[in-house]
């Protein structure tokens, strides 16, 4: 027979349950952070693929005002003449040219098209807020003297975009997260010549 004061020891109903409340909550965070995670990476990739297409828009738009950068960028020798190489008048200069935010600040090379192609960017990549769009123009050595215009190297980056947890946030208590920056880039196209 067993003494009275071992029996609570002894007594195993309603153990499963109290394990069970013990390891649910856990159970519950691993779970969702798997499928959270997954989640995340899912929205890096989006990113980068809406990066690749409004590289690709860009690069097919006149973004830069007429003018406001010469032929073969700002490095441009005064005895430039026509004809010649970029790549040879300026040491194939990879310098920033311009800089064009979705919110329209920046350079004042930006010219007005750059608020239609924000607006095309947001309609297949919805997350990405007007500031969170940068619109970068390099030099690349491409073109020539006496073209008309620049034909840079264009680099579109989301950057400081938001992911928002959608079971963690209230399970975890876990604040948004800054998305890591995401870009491409291209060069420019001339598609007024041909």
């Amino acid at each position: 027979m067993t003494p009275s004061f071992l029996k609570p020891w002894k007594d195993k109903t309603g153990a499963s349950l109290a394990e069970f409340a013990l390891i649910l909550p856990l159970m519950l965070i691993m779970t969702f952070g798997m499928l959270e995670t997954g989640y995340f990476v899912w929205q890096v990739q989006q990113g980068e693929i809406a990066a690749n297409r409004a590289v690709r828009l860009a690069s097919t738009r006149t973004l830069l005002d007429a003018g406001a950068i010469a032929d073969c960028g700002p490095s441009t020798p005064n005895t430039a003449v026509a004809g010649q190489e970029c790549a040879i008048l300026t040491g194939g200069d990879f310098s920033l040219w311009a800089q064009c935010r979705g919110d329209g600040t920046g350079s004042a090379a930006c010219g007005p098209d750059v608020a239609a192609l924000v607006t095309e960017i947001q309609r297949f990549y919805p997350r990405a807020e007007p500031e969170n769009i940068l619109i970068q123009f390099h030099g690349g050595g491409l073109g020539f003297q006496g073209l008309g215009h620049p034909v840079p190297i264009i680099t579109v980056k989301f950057e400081d975009v938001q992911f928002e947890f959608i079971a963690l946030a209230g399970l975890a208590n876990l604040a948004p997260l800054t998305l890591p920056d995401m870009s491409a880039s291209a060069a420019a196209e001339d598609l007024r010549n041909g």
